[in-house]
Order: C-alpha cells, then structure tokens, then sequence
C-alpha cells in the first residue's frame, strides 16, 4: 500500500494527473504505472529493511550476499567451531555442551563418567546439542588415562615391586608429542596406588614405594631422561625414600648399610641412622611433579595427619609413628648435597611425601597438575567454544577449592566473560542454585554425603536439572 501512494505521488509530482473521473486507455496507462513505480519501491524498502534487522555486525559485503542462501543450511547443519564465527548469534546454531569430569574415586573414572552424561544428554535433548568430551584429571590417580589420547601415549610395560613388596605389573607411557618429546609419564598410582592393596590389609606401615623407583630406572636404561610423575591415589607415607633406595640412594639401618636390593618400608623410616648420594641418581634426568594438593613433608597438614587415615593409619598411635618417622627423614634429606629442607615446603606430602623425597633428592620441580592438564587438552579454547559445562568428580570437601578439577574449570569459565548465569550444585542431598558471573553455565555433579569409595551421585542424572531454555 506505502509504494502504490509513493507510486501516485510520483506521477502527481510529473504533472499527470490521476482521479477518479478520468478513464479510458490513459487513465488505465496510469494507474500500471504506478502500481510498477510503487511495487519496485515496496521491494526495495523491504529488502534494505530485512537487511538492516537481519545481518550480523562486521560482515563484508560478499557474507552479506551469500547470507541468505545459507540460512537454511545453518539451521538443518550447525557449523564446526573452526568454521563457526565466535560472534554469530548462537540462535543458528545448537548448543555446545562440554563434559570435562575427574574420576570418582572408587566409583568411576573419568571417562566412564562423561559416557553417562553423554548418554543422557542425547537421549534427554536429542539432536539439540553438540557435545565434546575432555576427561580430566588433577595429577592423581586417572591421570595418564586423561593424557593418553590428547598426547598419544605408548605404554612400556615392566614387572615391579608393588606397595606391599609382591611383584605387579607396571608401565611407563612415551610421548612424541612435539610438545613433550621423548617424555616419560608416570603415575604414581600404577607401581604404589592403594587400589592394589585390599581393604582390610591397608597400613602405610607396611607399605612401600620402591616400584616408583624401579620405574624410573627401567624408563632411564632405555634411553629416556625427562620424566613427569603424577602423584596421587598411593598406598604410602614413606616420604619416596623406598623409592629413592632402588635408584642407589645409599641407607644405613642398625650398623650397616642396606643393598639396594632389599625392599624398605614405611615402618623402616624411623629407624634409618644415615643416607648417602655420593653420585647423582639419575645423571642428566629432569623430573616434574604433577600434584593436586599443596601439603607440606610434616604437621598437622602435613601427609601423615592429612592423608595416613585413608591409606590404614586409622590410630593415633600408627599417625604419631609414622610423623616421627617422617619428621626424621626430613632431617636426613637436609644431608643431600641439595641441603633441601622439605619440612614445610607447598607440595611435599603429596603421595605420602613422595614429592617431598624427589625434591630433595632429584631436585625435582612441582607443578599444579590442573596447569598441566589445561594446557595438554586446550581447555581455555574448549571453555571458550561452548555454552554449558557439564563437570564434577566424587566427593566435594574442603580441598575441592584448592586446585581440584572442579574449581579450576569453573574459575576458567568465570574468566571467559562476565555475563550472569546460573550454576548449579547436583548432589545426593541438596541442589543449590547460585548466582555468579560464570559463562558458560557449569553443571555440577557429585557426592557431598558419603564416602568417595562407597558411593557417589549418578552421573546421568544431571540432564534431569537441565533446564530446556538454558540447554
């Protein structure tokens, strides 16, 4: 109607004038033309209009014309991220859901948790979302089963002393990747974890760490020189001195000195009257630590008090023994030809205090095995590319806060952006809904009630506290 008014005003304008008394062939003349005059301006208007509302800012000219024959195709078929313009609106495309897990500890692990989600969320939404698995993990026990896909480990298998003196069998995994040549992963939990000790039999007393050690020297014949061990899920609180016996540190119990044949235990610690390293133990090696806790060697935060209970010593009488022996061997490592003092140092009881006993040892470095992780997987960019986080691990306590799993992906996704969302607490007991500046949302799921070895929150039933809208 607006152009067929433009259209007569325009013939008006060239001095034709149109009435309704007029007829005959000139007046019908008239009235065609302005209905073409007054159509091709109706179109015009509308298309610069449908244009104005419709195109996404910052495109070129030629995205503009191609737009069009690609909206249908946008919507049937959503784009991959590396073709997906991050600025687009996230109507023309599904939403992206990140299942990133740690393991539930003697329940689940990580991978076997993201399955569950997966499955739910497809059989809950499906079709409605694309979805991308990054199983986690913060340097215990999981973590080279989260690195050997994304660094294509080969493992090496070997026959080693287990944590109580039998023989088990272990690997060591390899990395080409250009990020990590020739690097040797190990996880402390393979040789030592407290998985292979029953339940019933656990006392750190009689456990040992000596596989750790024989790992290592198995991985360094064969040629390779930079290890990184992840810490965490061991049956021991020994503080690595096993370990570090059956790499040739030298130990004199009772008058004589011990060979490095013989296995030593927890119980030995205290015991021990001197240690000697007249030469490095392993000559050129470079040795990182990948842990999730921040313990020193000894106190009250220290591995004994903070751990021993788990791993057996559920008396006061079996911690008070093992802290004597701990507090002692710290003292001997002072008389390493590295003078470190590990008593109190960030990140020594982790494993029992294995890391304390590599510190001063092998000068062995520690880092946040969260750090590590992120930067092996690309978490940031994975962060960046969804909208939902879907993450969790056994059991929230006090130590979730300080460089779990959990807290580090949900710090990474409140650094993305500052826009509002709502992040919600999945547990046995409560759901709690929070408002925080995280972007993308984050899922939790998980166990605040029992024990992280008898039971846990199933996974799956996450997507029922999915709101639809929000998905």
């Amino acid at each position: 109607g607006r152009g067929v008014g433009l259209g007569a005003q325009l013939v008006q304008s060239g001095g034709v004038v149109v009435g309704p008394e007029q007829g005959g062939a000139k007046s019908s003349g008239v009235w065609l033309w302005c209905g073409v005059v007054g159509g091709a301006a109706a179109l015009l208007l509308g298309y610069l209009y449908y244009r104005h509302r419709h195109s996404p800012p910052a495109t070129t000219a030629h995205t503009q014309q191609q737009q069009p024959h690609h909206t249908q195709q946008q919507q049937s078929q959503p784009l991959q991220p590396s073709q997906q313009p991050h600025y687009q609106s996230k109507k023309r495309r599904t939403a992206r859901v990140l299942v990133c897990f740690d393991k539930f500890k003697g329940t689940l692990t990580a991978h076997k948790a993201s399955e569950a989600v997966i499955s739910a969320l497809h059989s809950c939404y499906p079709g409605a979302l694309e979805i991308r698995s990054l199983p986690l993990s913060d340097g215990g026990d999981g973590f080279i089963a989260a690195l050997t896909e994304p660094l294509k480990l080969v493992p090496e298998a070997v026959t080693v002393t287990g944590p109580q003196g039998g023989a088990v069998p272990a690997h060591y995994n390899v990395s080409d990747d250009e990020r990590y040549p020739k690097t040797v992963f190990i996880e402390v939990a393979v040789p030592s974890g407290l998985h292979l000790v029953p339940l019933t039999r656990r006392d750190p007393r009689i456990a040992t760490s000596r596989g750790l050690g024989e790992l290592m020297r198995h991985a360094y014949e064969d040629g390779y020189r930079h290890f990184i061990i992840g810490l965490g899920g061991s049956a021991t609180n020994d503080g690595a001195l096993p370990a570090l016996h059956a790499l040739g540190l030298k130990v004199r119990i009772g008058g004589k000195w011990r060979s490095t044949e013989k296995c030593l235990f927890g119980k030995d610690i205290a015991k021990i009257e001197e240690i000697a390293m007249p030469d490095e133990l392993l000559p050129g090696a470079s040795v990182q630590l990948v842990c999730d806790v921040d313990n020193p060697f000894v106190g009250p935060h220290g591995a004994t008090y903070t751990y021993g209970e788990q791993k057996g010593a559920t008396t006061p009488q079996i911690k008070e023994e093992l802290e004597l022996g701990m507090a002692h061997l710290a003292r001997l490592y002072q008389t390493l030809p590295r003078h470190a003092d590990v008593s109190n140092m960030p990140h020594a009881g982790a494993a029992g205090g294995i890391a304390g006993g590599l510190i001063a040892a092998l000068g062995a470095v520690p880092r946040k095995g969260m750090d590590v992780m992120a930067e092996v997987v690309q978490l940031a960019e994975a962060v960046e590319w969804c909208d939902v986080i879907v993450t969790g691990e056994g059991r929230y306590d006090a130590q979730t806060e300080y460089g779990k799993v959990v807290s580090e992906v949900r710090c990474l996704a409140t650094t993305t952006t500052t826009t509002t969302t709502t992040t919600t607490t999945t547990t046995t007991t409560q759901k709690q809904n929070t408002s925080s500046a995280v972007k993308p949302d984050v899922v939790l799921c998980g166990s605040t009630d029992t024990p992280p070895e008898t039971g846990v929150q199933v996974c799956a039933r996450a997507p029922n506290d999915f709101d639809r809208q929000t998905a």
